[in-house]
This record gives C-alpha cells, sequence and structure tokens, in this order.
C-alpha cells in the first residue's frame, strides 16, 4: 500500500479550540474533524519496509523513507497532505482528507505517482483512527487496505499498524512517523 497515505492519516487525543473561521459550531461533529485536522498539520518523517509490491514504486521488502506535509486547504474544510516516498524517494502523492457531514465520518482520496490510488473512510474513536480504503494498483490489481492509526509523545508521533489486501492475500505493516515541523 502507498505508505504515503497512512502517513497521513491522523488522529486527535484532545480536542482544541476551533477558529471562528473554520464553519464548525459548537454540537457540530465537524468539529472532531478541526481538532483532528488542527492536531496533524505539518510535516511528519518516517521509514519502514513495503510490505508486498507497489507498481512504479517500489518491491516488497524495500525499504523506504517519508516525508509528508499537511496542511488546511477548502478553507478550512479539509487537509490536504503532499509528501515524497518510497526507495530513492521517487514516489510523490497527493491525499486529500475531509469530513462527510452525513455519514459523520472522515473521507480520503489518493493517488500517487506510481499511478496507484486509494479512497477510504475513516471513524474517529477515543484513542484512534481506524481506517479502510479501496482502489487501484497501478497494474490494475484492486486493493484494499485497513488500519488504525494511534498517537504518542504528546501527539507529535503516530504508529500505524494494519493489513494491505491483494487478490485475498493479507500482508501485515507496522510503522511511525514523527513530526518534525508544527
Amino acid at each position: 500500500m502507498s505508505l504515503f497515505a497512512i502517513a497521513s492519516s491522523f488522529l486527535a487525543s484532545t480536542l482544541v479550540p476551533v477558529a471562528a473561521t473554520s464553519g464548525a459550531r459548537a454540537g457540530d461533529s465537524s468539529m472532531d474533524f478541526q481538532a483532528v485536522a488542527m492536531r496533524h498539520i505539518g510535516t511528519w518523517v518516517g521509514s519502514g519496509v513495503y510490505s508486498t509490491d507497489f507498481p512504479g514504486v517500489a518491491k516488497k521488502g524495500d525499504k523506504f523513507t517519508t516525508t509528508s506535509t499537511c496542511s488546511w486547504t477548502a478553507g478550512r474544510s479539509a487537509i490536504l497532505c503532499q509528501g515524497v516516498e518510497g526507495v530513492e524517494r521517487k514516489e510523490n502523492g497527493v491525499q486529500l482528507i475531509y469530513w462527510d457531514p452525513a455519514k459523520k465520518k472522515l473521507r480520503m482520496t489518493l493517488v500517487d505517482s506510481g499511478g496507484n490510488f486509494d479512497q477510504g473512510i475513516g471513524s474517529i474513536e477515543t484513542d484512534k483512527l481506524v481506517w479502510q480504503s479501496v482502489g487501484n494498483f497501478a497494474d490494475g490489481r484492486p486493493v484494499k487496505f485497513e488500519w488504525t492509526t494511534t498517537f504518542g509523545d504528546n501527539g507529535n508521533t503516530q504508529f500505524h499498524a494494519g493489513f494491505v489486501i491483494v487478490h485475498g492475500a493479507r500482508s501485515r505493516f507496522s510503522y511511525s512517523v514523527k513530526r518534525v515541523v508544527q
């Protein structure tokens, strides 16, 4: 799976004040998104090992490094994350994360320079985010991702763990990223 997608996932362990320009109101569930997003803004770095082949990016077992910068967009209605990762940092990607008011869930869409993409939905739980997404690799294979994101170090470390599922085969992954710029 594109680890950029996971690295860009986020979670709030505590609520923070919401700016008046955000459009969120007290009692509005989008305030959860605002609080989560405000804690996520910044630049994150990490490294790990690919758990499956990513066409145009890397092979299973290849080591990667990742740098992702996330900022507000669309009048603070969404987070735009842009990053580079992979073997020799040859992959770059863009992810948009936003609130779905009808479902009261997070939504995300990601595309990377390898031609891989996925779209997913996330639930904000007390101490974690739980994500599921589906997409396709550039070679046409359908792919599904299931993962959980938790925070440590006062919100400055994200821990990601879950599965990449291709043709029914589940590959487990786990890694972490640290915030280097807030």
